[in-house]
């Protein structure tokens, strides 16, 4: 698979302004990046507004704006939004709209055909037009509160990357904000946190290479009973609860569809092209991560010193630079007064995550599987033709143009199905369309074409954003929870409290009602009886309120007790996370009431529960497996010894190796389970979960499967496989396939990570093992999305932040996540914490790294990163008067009379 990254400025573009470049630098990079920065202080006319709007800045370059009316608060919004995080906005519209080859060239063209043939601004199209009222008078006033900041504005003045493109004789045109560009941005978010039909192919191409058997142990299930759901069993007695328990169980993975059709389809190969481009999407829009995530849970206040409910969050989504989060408050005056202050996105009006006056919300990313791949049976006679039931119907057809900065434009053809639009068509996927071998005539008359067609929620008009300007408002359970109706994708687990003293949770979202088969694996396009029958009713989607525990926790963990929603959950995490979280909240509450430090200690708890579950298997290894092992594979990885010196050249190799894998084991004996960054155990377990994984898996799935992006689309989930296999002391994974002779068990191959664990990090750090640390593996580093990998290091330091040490791990609650494939670098974070008390707005804690502003020249471009990685927070001012205390800087915006 090609190599995919956001390396969209490559060296030999950029030669001819590197020599402008370095004398600029050298000179004073400040000629490139202070022009950018926006007027924070002081007065100013703009067109648009219907009265004045007041700007402040508190210590942290947080803005608070307050405003007469609701069209005001919004301009507002837009104006910051655009003063902070132009460069951001511009980005992540050319993403919705699949524009990127514009400004980046070829490189990026397989992104923007992908985003092309998904449609999103069409479908934002739609959606506008069906606007309710107050939607559309945040957008337009939004919008109108962008373009009165960038109208005047020459790009270089907007932001320093529009300087550095400059110098490679890239001069974009800035085209004026418009509420398209806003809509598209939920259904990039649907992207990043929907990767079912990338999951379909890699379970197609797993049973291809191993069988359904071992298939099975592969995607390991969900352990239902032994690990926490959100909705406990109890609740489901409770007049609070409700929960559809008598619907078809959808989300057991412990079985896959495999009907024989499906041997005689090719599909999508996951280094397709296609699937790259979607890659390259993430590794750009999203810091690299295909993965979704976050931690969150709320306590009732009969558990907490201040009588009121608390309420944490921290979602979990790729590093990136500038963060994804934008820190902000509204203050409506007047006689239709309204506040409310929390994380938006750059580009998006309102409040994602944070509170009012009334309630606070978090949100993590619940795992319904939205997405199914179809197999369409295409008329050999007219490609534009595809089976439905027993006749041939025409697709939709729709013609795009791709400018593209340095070449010809691409010409793009997507044709769709009822089910949604074809996959193999472009972006080099045209080989692996399939179709049946029916030697018997040279062009055999009943030939079957296949391509592949895409169903997805997101890719049909929805009413996502005007969702979160309700509940923005919401004043109580029953508006908060009636607000989420119109919350349709991408779907997400909410939690709740109020300072009335109640906690809830609600999973909104549209849904997939099923006909047959799962969902697990393409289906059959032209069969009826798999096609999608319509949307689970919203009354039907389980919700909580004040169950008789006293608290709620969501960590990605499956939402029902026993597996029976009537929607699948494919892609679950393993539940380590919410088992921690239990663990700590529960021991919390029996020992007394609750206050935001016990909160603090949670997310920042750093204890690795899948360790602890598999250690005690790899600890049990006796030392005669490791000798033997380990000298058989040394044997086997070097050539015959074929002399005295080098039998004993080889025999020093076994000896030593053997004795890694002893000092190994004992280190991990010794370790006390935490990843902080001063421990040496937590360096030696990570590597040897690497190894491991190798040594498991990629003997025998094939070099496309195991190079490709499951490393980033499975992530976590592979601590599930691992943790069923290793009761399995003889499962068929365990075996080493380049030894045909003989069949290795569990505690061969566990004795051979145990060795390669000690080599690797012996020849990575040194012999000198209490230099092994985790912070100094571990580390994360915040880069620029288009200019943060250009193999420039004086424009990489301009716009990256780090690498800084980083504690926690994988899946663990202080989420950092590395790859297998390429670690230890941080790649998945808690983008942000946040801990709210009821009874106390002011007194509520955040963080987000790396920091508010997206202008390298500002203090607060980077300012966040130490606090976020230290694990400190910071408090901001909530109501009117301590905003006026607390602020550092103001910005009236007056109209123009």
């Amino acid at each position: 698979m090609k190599a995919v990254n956001s390396t969209v400025l490559r060296h030999a573009s950029l030669a001819p302004a590197l020599v402008l470049a370095s004398v600029l630098l050298l000179g004073g990079c400040f000629t490139l990046t202070r022009p950018a920065l926006p007027q924070v202080r002081g007065s100013t006319a703009v067109e648009g507004l219907n009265d004045r709007v007041e700007i402040h800045r508190d210590a942290a370059g947080v803005a608070h704006i307050i405003a007469s009316n609701d069209a005001d608060v919004f301009f507002g919004q837009g104006y910051v939004h655009a003063q902070d995080r132009f460069y951001q906005m511009e980005f992540w519209r050319r993403v919705g709209a699949g524009r990127l080859s514009e400004l980046y060239g070829e490189e990026v063209l397989a992104t923007d055909i992908y985003l092309r043939t998904m449609g999103f601004r069409h479908v934002a199209q739609q959606e506008y037009e069906a606007a309710p009222a107050l939607q559309r008078l945040a957008l337009e006033s939004y919008a109108a509160g962008v373009n009165a900041y960038i109208a005047e504005r020459k790009p270089r003045k907007l932001a320093a990357e529009f300087a550095f493109l400059g110098l490679q004789g890239v001069k974009p045109e800035i085209e004026p904000w418009t509420p398209l560009d806003t809509l598209t941005w939920p259904k990039v978010m649907s992207q990043d946190l929907a990767g079912d039909w990338v999951q379909e192919l890699l379970r197609l191409d797993v049973i291809r290479a191993v069988g359904v058997d071992m298939a099975r142990d592969f995607f390991a299930p969900f352990r239902y009973g032994e690990m926490p759901t959100v909705i406990h069993a109890q609740d489901l007695d409770g007049e609070g609860a409700r929960h559809t328990a008598d619907g078809r169980a959808q989300g057991n993975l412990s079985r896959f569809d495999c009907p024989a059709w499906l041997g005689a389809v090719a599909g999508l190969q996951l280094d397709s092209p296609l699937i790259q481009g979607r890659q390259l999407l993430a590794d750009l829009a999203f810091g690299g991560s295909m993965e979704s995530g976050s931690n969150q849970w709320v306590v009732s206040g009969d558990h907490t010193a201040s009588g009121l409910p608390q309420l944490a969050n921290d979602p979990h989504l790729g590093i990136q630079m500038p963060s994804i989060w934008y820190k902000v408050s509204l203050h409506v005056t007047g006689a239709d007064a309204w506040n409310c202050q929390g994380y938006s996105f750059a580009g998006v009006p309102g409040i994602v995550i944070g509170h009012n006056d009334h309630i606070v919300w978090g949100m993590s990313s619940a795992e319904p599987d939205v997405q199914d791949l179809y197999v369409e049976r295409i008329n050999p006679h007219n490609r534009d033709e595809y089976l439905v039931g027993d006749r041939w119907v025409p697709m939709e057809i729709r013609h795009e143009v791709i400018r593209v900065k340095g070449a010809e434009p691409y010409f793009l053809r997507v044709r769709s199905t009822r089910n949604g639009p074809i996959v193999t068509d472009h972006g080099g996927a045209v080989p692996y369309s399939s179709y049946d071998v029916r030697p018997i005539e040279i062009i055999p008359a009943d030939l079957i074409l296949t391509e592949l067609s895409l169903r997805w929620t997101a890719l049909e008009p929805g009413t996502t954003h005007y969702a979160v300007l309700l509940y923005n408002r919401a004043r109580t359970f029953d508006q908060f929870r009636q607000a989420l109706s119109y919350f349709d994708t991408p779907s997400h687990n909410f939690l709740y409290a109020d300072v009335f003293g109640n906690i809830g949770y609600v999973h909104p979202g549209r849904l997939p009602l099923r006909g047959q088969g799962t969902g697990s694996l393409p289906l059959p396009g032209w069969d009826d009886t798999y096609q999608w029958q319509g949307y689970i009713d919203y009354d039907q989607l389980p919700w909580l309120l004040n169950p008789e525990r006293g608290y709620i926790i969501s960590a990605n963990n499956p939402v029902s007790p026993h597996g029976s929603l009537p929607f699948s959950e494919h892609l679950y995490n393993p539940g380590f996370r919410a088992s921690r979280a239990e663990e700590l909240l529960t021991a919390a509450m029996a020992d007394g009431p609750l206050t935001k430090d016990h909160h603090v200690a949670m997310q920042l708890d750093v204890r690795n529960e899948f360790a602890a579950r598999i250690l005690p298997h790899v600890l049990a290894v006796d030392r005669t497996t490791i000798n033997r092992s380990v000298a058989a594979e040394t044997r086997l990885l070097n050539r015959p010894a074929d002399t005295p010196a080098k039998r004993a050249e080889l025999q020093e190799t076994i000896e030593k190796r053997i004795a890694g894998a002893l000092t190994a084991r004992e280190m991990l004996a010794d370790w006390d389970l935490l990843m902080e960054t001063d421990s040496v155990g937590a360096t030696v377990f990570a590597q040897f979960y690497v190894e491991l994984c190798r040594k498991t898996f990629a003997d025998q799935l094939p070099p496309h499967v195991w190079n490709g992006p499951w490393d980033t689309a499975y992530g976590y989930r592979m601590q599930n496989s691992l943790w069923l296999l290793v009761e399995d002391p003889e499962n068929q994974w365990w075996d080493d396939v380049r030894t045909p002779d003989r069949r290795e068990t569990r505690d061969e191959i566990v004795a051979r990570a145990l060795a390669s664990a000690y080599e690797q990090l012996e020849e990575r750090f040194g012999k000198r093992t209490e230099r092994w640390t985790w912070g100094r593996a571990h580390t994360a580093t915040f880069r620029n999305a288009t200019l943060g990998r250009s193999g420039i290091r004086f424009v990489e330091r301009i716009f990256n932040r780090g690498p800084v040490p980083v504690a926690g791990g994988l899946d663990v609650l202080r989420r950092a996540d590395f790859r297998v494939l390429q670690p230890f670098e941080v790649h998945h974070i808690a983008s942000m914490r946040m801990i709210v008390d009821t009874a106390d707005w002011s007194s509520a804690r955040y963080v987000h790294g790396p920091g508010q502003s997206g202008h390298p020249a500002s203090r607060h471009y980077a300012d966040m990163v130490r606090p976020w990685a230290e694990g400190s927070y910071l408090t901001h001012p909530w109501t009117v008067e301590e905003v006026y205390d607390q602020s550092r800087r103001l910005l009236v915006l007056e109209p123009v009379r």
